[in-house]
């Protein structure tokens, strides 16, 4: 065990070396040197980047929110923001879902986000769907407005939203009762998900933006 945690300081100091070496010891712009710091710490295991912004903050002594700058830059910089599939969008949706009652009402969905890692991984996902997420509270909760979400899948793919709507898959629903209205092709939507899968309120809702999204991305396979 001992033996690993020295290897591990060991392969960050040669890391660092080497990058000092290749670039000159006075070359590096002191921000790039921090963000290159990071990764180099995070490549030998020195930094687990899934810990909350508080917990990584504490750590290395800044504030979380030069702490969130300096990850999105390291994360741009170095090309670290990973692929996220649909499978794990909804999962991590599902578990992470901080959505009210009031909120899914007014047709929201919250979901919190625990790390920068986390934050850019889910935001790439977003961007590859032509979607401009969101967010509230320091950047901490992801917001879907469910009208503006249709209007903005059903553009990814270039269809009506009540198209969109029509091509879900979901029983008991009448597009033609909700004329151009987001508003309402989403009100039936969920009223039509609530009836099909005995949901709650706040279940139709999640569900209704995890059906979009898998709706839009085999769409876009397709195309």
């Amino acid at each position: 065990m001992e033996n690993d945690i020295k290897s591990t300081y060991t392969k960050f100091g040669e890391d660092v070396f080497n990058v000092l070496s290749q670039r000159g010891w006075n070359a590096i712009p002191k921000r790039e040197l921090t963000i290159t710091l990071l990764h180099l710490a995070q490549t030998a295991g020195l930094l687990d980047l899934t810990k909350s912004r508080y917990t990584l903050a504490a750590k290395l002594k800044v504030s979380p929110s030069v702490l969130d700058g300096l990850l999105r830059d390291m994360f741009l910089f170095f090309g670290d923001v990973k692929d996220l599939s649909y499978q794990n969008f909804a999962e991590w949706i599902r578990q992470n879902n901080y959505t009210s009652e009031d909120e899914a009402r007014k047709q929201k969905v919250v979901v919190a986000l625990r790390s920068q890692e986390e934050r850019m991984t889910v935001e790439k996902f977003l961007d590859d769907h032509n979607y401009v997420p969101d967010f509230k509270n320091n950047n901490r909760l992801l917001v879907f407005d469910l009208p503006r979400l249709l209007t903005a899948l059903s553009q990814t793919v270039n269809a009506e939203p009540s198209q969109l709507i029509s091509e879900l898959g979901i029983e008991y629903i009448d597009v033609a009762h909700a004329g151009n209205s987001e508003k309402k092709l989403v009100d039936l939507a969920i009223s039509a998900l609530r009836e099909q899968f005995d949901k709650n309120f706040g279940e139709a809702t999640t569900e209704l933006v995890l059906t979009l999204f898998k709706s839009v991305k085999n769409k876009m396979t397709r195309q």
